[in-house]
């Protein structure tokens, strides 16, 4: 492999590895506060259950939203903030997919591009001009 390939590989796979790893975020609307949910790879093989208990940081920004906006009670910030991180979840994994999509496609495009003159070993290039010369006879 070239360096230019090694470095396009290295490209991938730190911009895979940020968008599988780095937990998604988003903004609460009403008091500003961002929040982070769990990440992609960090439970691979076992289910979210996003019903059971709340991060610190989770946990904050829906007793903020309950003491800033009036009339919401504890259960429905909760519910409403695991909603938005299962949407924020779902919107990596589309981003995981396209990420994905896009570094397939590139490999079967620069497998599939036909190869110029520059491509073959220069002991190749040597060959082919002295085999004509030596088939032609007097």
């Amino acid at each position: 492999m070239s360096w230019g390939q090694w470095g396009r590989v290295l490209v991938a796979a730190v911009v895979l590895g940020w968008v599988l790893l780095a937990p998604p975020t988003f903004r609460v609307e009403s008091t500003g506060d961002t929040v982070s949910c769990q990440s992609l790879g960090t439970a691979w093989r076992e289910p979210v259950d996003l019903a059971d208990r709340l991060p610190s940081d989770q946990l904050d920004a829906v007793e903020h939203v309950v003491a800033e906006v009036p009339g919401t009670d504890l259960s429905a910030a909760a519910d409403r903030l695991r909603a938005a991180c299962r949407d924020a979840r779902q919107d990596r994994q589309t981003l995981l997919i396209v990420v994905l999509a896009v570094v397939i496609g590139a490999l079967v495009i620069d497998r599939t591009r036909p190869r110029g003159s520059g491509s073959r070993p220069a002991a190749e290039q040597d060959a082919a001009p002295r085999a004509a010369a030596t088939t032609k006879e007097p």
